[in-house]
């Protein structure tokens, strides 16, 4: 299970498609402040991306 600080760090790489926030901003409330945290759509494509990543990096490391 991945972090939820790691997670938070790669979701200001993405656009949100809750709130169209670009990258390395800060999702937005609906009263106009800024969230804590970024919206679960934006977590969840960041997650997916770690994910895969980490895939592409682990079966160059296992050795035969």
């Amino acid at each position: 299970m991945l972090r939820g600080e790691l997670i938070e760090t790669e979701a200001l790489k993405v656009c949100c498609p809750t709130c169209s926030a670009g990258r390395g901003t800060r999702c937005e409330s609906a009263i106009g402040g800024v969230r804590p945290h970024s919206h679960l759509d934006r977590r969840l494509i960041a997650s997916d991306k770690v994910k895969r990543k980490l895939k592409l990096v682990r079966p160059l490391t296992q050795h035969p």
